[in-house]
């Protein structure tokens, strides 16, 4: 059995569905597969599907099947549509068409499924308590700035909300989701060209919150996962060092965050692996608020799962 994973949906009119069956190489009962789409019955189905083994049981098994099949071949680009447009309205396929290829530069499964960990984890954070603005009922300071309320910080900077990823993990839903989302960058999105999992060595949790994500991670991917909490210019830094350096000494790393604002924390944490030695393979954000940006990352080497600072209105400024 498997989890059917309904993506969502980028049309306005919500008139298709797009089921991601790419982690799959093959599927052992595909009547199961075919009952579960029932479920999707008012909207049109259109499954992703990477594996050519797959996509032909499909068409020889279900032939006169209703649905859509998007095929990719192993590196994630877009190939073709299965079976033909005969079967899917004419302005409705236009709108799948335009949906999954985007453009000419963009035909990857890459940028469509980052569309939609996009839109998945904005819908999280506004469904499970996750955007916290400022009130009176909060022990946070509150002061009032330019006819708006704002959290003051400890630095004294002023801040519209806060992104409170511990109450959005308190829902074990909310928590899946973020973690596969973030499973799905680890893995490359399922591409078949290199074996993921054998890239990297340790999976490095920025803070303690991070850690929620990451011990999911862990127990999934089962691979050991390190917590470091709190970092700054502070005495405890070579304590750290000493207990980490034989560890991480030429390991390859995944840094989890689940929250980017200024981007000091994520060049603090890569400042630090890299005076282990440790070789720091990529760096996934689930949101990343785009008040500053972190220096140290390498070019692509950052992922931003979501960035909803425009949609949340979000200011982050001096008093």
């Amino acid at each position: 059995m498997f989890r059917l994973k309904k993506l969502g949906y980028l049309s306005d009119e919500k008139r298709y569905a797009f089921i991601d069956l790419t982690p799959f190489e093959r599927i052992g009962e595909l009547e199961y597969l075919v009952q579960k789409l029932e479920e999707f019955k008012e909207l049109k189905p259109v499954l992703l599907v990477m594996s050519k083994f797959l996509l032909l049981r499909i068409l020889a098994k279900f032939p006169n099947l209703t649905l859509l099949i998007a095929y990719y071949d192993t590196s994630g680009n877009f190939v073709e549509f299965f079976p033909t447009d005969a079967l899917v309205p004419n302005y409705l396929y236009s709108q799948i068409i335009n949906d999954v290829k985007q453009s000419e530069t963009q035909q990857t499964l890459r940028a469509l499924r980052r569309r939609f960990a996009s839109q998945q984890l904005f819908n999280v954070l506004l469904h499970n308590n996750g955007l916290v603005l400022p009130s009176s009922n909060l022990p946070h300071k509150v002061v009032q700035f330019g006819g708006r309320l704002f959290f003051e910080m400890e630095n004294k900077m002023l801040v519209s909300s806060f992104l409170s990823i511990k109450d959005i993990c308190q829902d074990y839903t909310s928590l899946l989701d973020i973690a596969y989302e973030t499973l799905v960058e680890i893995t490359d999105h399922f591409t078949r060209e290199e074996e993921p999992l054998g890239s990297f060595d340790y999976l490095v949790c920025a803070n303690n919150t991070s850690l929620i994500i990451g011990s999911l991670l862990q127990m999934i991917l089962n691979k050991q996962v390190i917590a470091i909490d709190r970092l700054g210019p502070i005495p405890r830094l070579p304590k750290q060092k000493d207990q980490l350096s034989e560890k991480l000494q030429r390991k390859r790393v995944i840094i989890i965050e689940e929250v980017v604002s200024t981007g000091g924390e994520v060049d603090r944490t890569v400042l630090f692996l890299a005076s282990l030695g440790a070789e720091i393979k990529k760096i996934i954000a689930t949101y990343n608020l785009n008040v500053g940006r972190a220096m140290l990352p390498g070019a692509n080497q950052l992922v931003s799962l979501c960035q909803p600072k425009e949609e949340l209105g979000y200011v982050y400024r001096s008093g």
